[in-house]
């Protein structure tokens, strides 16, 4: 298949999809990717473990999807909030159940099939801005194909 370029003459796309993973742990309370900018991207799951610090107040953790120009695709938020001093587990794929109760520390939340072009993002925070050094490991799973 050909896909035509806003650069110029049709270019080639990739009709096979791969697997890709993706993994990060970081001391501040949000994660942002960037899709390259040669690849569409299927995400199959996104899993977090977000660990909160002693500071008082309720994170609502919520997972934005945004086009290269920042304008919104899907917003999926957590069923709960979560509480100072405890860790989470939470879990965003498509057809997954929308939680609103913890089983085993783990709360999941559906989001689309969705297909990320270059440039797209996914930004996963705490949309209440709770504590800006609450940690997060994350990982994600998904296809990929070259554009």
């Amino acid at each position: 298949m050909t896909a035509r370029s806003a650069k110029g003459p049709a270019t080639k796309v990739d009709e096979i999809w791969h697997v890709g993973h993706d993994s990060e742990v970081t001391i501040k309370n949000e994660v942002f990717r960037v899709m390259p900018d040669d690849e569409e991207r299927q995400i199959l799951s996104i899993m977090l473990a977000y660990t909160s610090t002693a500071d008082a107040g309720n994170r609502q953790i919520v997972c934005k999807f945004q086009s290269r120009y920042a304008d919104p695709i899907y917003t999926a938020y957590a069923g709960i909030v979560q509480a100072a001093s405890k860790v989470y587990t939470y879990i965003f794929a498509p057809g997954l159940p929308d939680a609103t109760a913890l089983r085993v520390d783990t709360l999941t939340t559906p989001i689309p099939y969705l297909v990320l072009k270059p440039w797209d993002a996914i930004y996963i925070l705490d949309d209440n801005g709770i504590e800006v050094t609450d940690d997060i490991m994350f990982e994600m799973q998904y296809l990929y194909r070259k554009v």
